[in-house]
């Protein structure tokens, strides 16, 4: 981002030659502005380059915790080799006592196990991290996803802690100083990195369903519709049990995600409204656009507001549907895809028949609808079928 644009045009029209004389005042206005701009374009270099070196020495530290399998440095070592300590003393102390001593074994068998544990976080979150995904590329499979550059802080947190200094609170947990400057168990640490990976799992169903439904369509009959309510189901399972977070921004098919989609307004017929986002519409209409004075970039806002999970605001209930509803789409298409073969080969015979391929809208206009119910027409090659646009929304 470049320096004000307000700030630049006043500088210039402070500075301009007027043919005549600048008084001292119009001088001091024009070394105030000039100052202003400069100030903001030498902190916009600060901050890029500051999050440039925390990249660069995030890189280095996650490659050294792959390089030496997780090893432990010599504080780390320190701090369990002192915990260790405690816990028998702990128990040393319960047995002098005669107070039951079950528990404490327990707690050391699961303590001893604790470093371990942390090692298998270390090169997790360092695995995450060296094979994330980066705006513009191809989508990573076993690292984090889209999502976490749209959370610098978080972002900055994790690149703070791929080598994570561990703590004990006062009941004796072990875990670190979290983003908000409070203690932050192992689990929780362990929650926050999950929350940020590419779900490879819910987008393997994803595909696996997209698989069967093209099969359904290619073993078709020429009556037969596409069941939207059975595929929803199937959808809905993967949705509700998977990484909201990942679904929505990170691209499953055909090279885009559902917040792109959602964005260029190709998910609905008219594109996005104020309905669909479940928030009181704004304008005589209900569609989201520059007729109510915003740009490209409040769209853009509204829908990042929108899918942003730390948004109480917005009606989870409605991101989850449209999400459902989208991969649901997809399915679709892909069974209308093979389904129409089957028409095309059933009416190749009777001239005159032409295959429109359904654009995203009228495809969610006609659900359960077959080609041949509504009135559709077949083409007459199957290079037109091969090449409708269907395989992605």
């Amino acid at each position: 981002m470049g320096a004000d644009a307000t700030l630049v045009k006043g500088a210039y029209e402070a500075n301009k030659y007027r043919g005549q004389a600048v008084d001292a005042a119009q001088r001091r206005l024009g070394d105030s502005l000039n100052e202003a701009v400069g100030k903001i374009a030498a902190n916009k270099r600060k901050e890029e380059e500051a999050e440039a070196a925390r990249k660069a020495a995030a890189n280095e530290a996650a490659q050294k915790v792959l390089d030496t399998d997780g090893q432990s440095s010599n504080s780390e070592d320190e701090f369990y080799r002192q915990h260790l300590e405690e816990k028998k003393q702990e128990y040393l102390d319960a047995k002098e006592k005669g107070l039951p001593t079950e528990g404490i074994i327990k707690d050391l068998n699961t303590e001893t196990g604790l470093k371990a544990g942390f090692k298998e976080d270390k090169i997790r979150l360092a695995s995450n991290y060296v094979g994330k995904s980066e705006e513009g590329g191809a989508q990573t499979s076993g690292g984090f996803g889209l999502a976490l550059d749209k959370d610098p802080d978080t972002k900055a947190f994790l690149e703070a802690n791929i080598e994570p200094e561990f703590i004990k609170n006062e009941e004796g947990e072990i875990g670190i100083v979290g983003p908000d400057g409070e203690f932050m168990t192992r689990e929780a640490f362990t929650g926050l990195q999950t929350s940020f990976e590419v779900d490879d799992e819910s987008f393997s169903k994803i595909t696996e369903l997209t698989t069967t439904v093209k099969k359904m369509g290619a073993d078709s009959n020429p009556e037969d519709t596409f069941d939207r309510e059975e595929a929803s189901n199937g959808i809905r399972d993967v949705v509700v049990n998977g990484n909201m977070s990942s679904l929505m921004n990170d691209p499953g098919f055909g090279g885009t995600s559902f917040v792109d989609d959602l964005k260029s307004g190709t998910i609905y017929n008219g594109g996005l409204t104020y309905s669909d986002l479940g928030i009181e519409r704004v304008g005589d209409d209900d569609i989201i656009s520059e007729d109510d004075g915003l740009s490209d970039d409040d769209i853009n806002g509204v829908v990042d507001a929108f899918v942003d999970p730390k948004n109480q605001d917005w009606n989870v209930k409605e991101r989850q549907d449209m999400v459902i509803d989208y991969f649901t789409t997809h399915l679709e298409r892909n069974y209308n895809k093979e389904h129409n073969k089957v028409l095309q080969k059933s009416f190749s015979m009777q001239p005159g028949f032409q295959l429109n391929s359904p654009t995203i809208s009228q495809t969610l206009a006609g659900r359960n609808q077959s080609p041949l119910n509504a009135g559709v027409t077949l083409p007459p090659s199957d290079d037109e079928i091969s090449n409708a646009e269907v395989a992605s929304i």
